[in-house]
């Protein structure tokens, strides 16, 4: 059971991060707010592996995101936002004394990856439920949706990564509680 468990984990989140890789900045913003998270909770642990893995793909992605961010001159593409993906999932699976329940082990990596996750359940859920193919592309993600509603591409981002930081904080605070 846990070895099907990690397999739909890494494939999840791998492909979630493709999915919101829709706009420029998108994608590498919301890592880096993964990231933060991640690295918050090994610091906690004083896991230093996964604290030395996050800030260097941190470091290497602020710097990328510098020239990503609408008007992106660089792109992820389906490679850069696979292997971001794939990369958080894995270090998401390593082990963090945080959580002291079974329920908080599931809910700290979930909220670390709120907006990917929320992403690629509702996509998978309106393809599901409108009889589409759950791989084929449309314009009905979130970040299409804001667009419509009028906001720019640096609006919609922001606002997403504003979402992103949400959810970041609510795993800082669950961790800092936990220590207290």
């Amino acid at each position: 059971a846990s070895l099907a468990g990690t397999i739909i984990w890494v494939v999840l989140i791998t492909n979630a991060f493709n999915l919101i890789d829709g706009l420029d900045g998108l994608a590498a913003g919301a890592t880096l707010f993964t990231l933060i998270a991640l690295c918050g909770l090994a610091l906690a642990d004083r896991n230093w592996g996964i604290v030395y893995v996050a800030l260097a793909l941190g470091g290497a992605v602020l710097g990328f995101l510098r020239y990503n961010f609408n008007p992106a001159s660089i792109f992820l593409g389906d490679c850069g936002s696979l292997f971001l993906g794939f990369m958080l999932s894995g270090m998401a699976l390593l082990p963090h004394h945080v959580a002291g329940t079974t329920l908080e082990a599931v809910a700290v990596p979930v909220l670390a990856f709120g907006v990917p996750i929320l992403e690629a359940g509702v996509s998978i859920m309106r393809r599901f439920l409108g009889n589409k193919s759950l791989f084929a592309p449309d314009r009905d993600h979130l970040h299409h949706r804001l667009l419509s509603l009028g906001l720019t591409q640096r609006q919609a981002v922001i606002v997403l990564y504003v979402v992103c930081a949400g959810f970041s904080l609510q795993i800082g605070r669950a961790s800092c509680r936990e220590r207290v």
